[in-house]
């Protein structure tokens, strides 16, 4: 295993901010920390640390995993793509690299 270097966590620290933020956007969509350790030292902490899983290729192409819950609106998926795009576009803007996949996991369904 290699150890991130600073700037890789710095940029890491960014990318996380930037997907924190756009999914703040959407009122019916909080994210969930990744893995579940994670999980366990949220609901102690109301931390969240890595939120999403961020992995860059030979490419220079990012792949972006998410967990999510959602509110049980009727249009569940259209919200999920539109979350989707926004990442998508801001990742590419702010980084200059090509975002290939954002994907996600609803791990949970709430009604409002």
């Amino acid at each position: 295993m290699q150890l991130m270097s600073k700037q890789d966590e710095m940029s890491n620290l960014i990318l996380q901010t930037v997907i924190s933020i756009c999914v703040s956007e959407f009122s019916e969509i909080k994210l969930l920390p990744v893995g579940s350790l994670n999980k366990y030292y949220y609901a102690l902490t109301r931390e969240i640390r890595n939120s999403a899983n961020i992995k860059i290729n030979d490419r220079n192409e990012y792949t972006i995993d998410l967990t999510i819950a959602i509110s049980a609106t009727p249009d569940i998926l259209g919200a999920c793509k539109k979350l989707q795009l926004a990442i998508k576009e801001e990742i590419e803007i702010i980084t200059g690299c090509k975002v290939s996949n954002v994907n996600l996991s609803i791990e949970g369904i709430w009604k409002k």
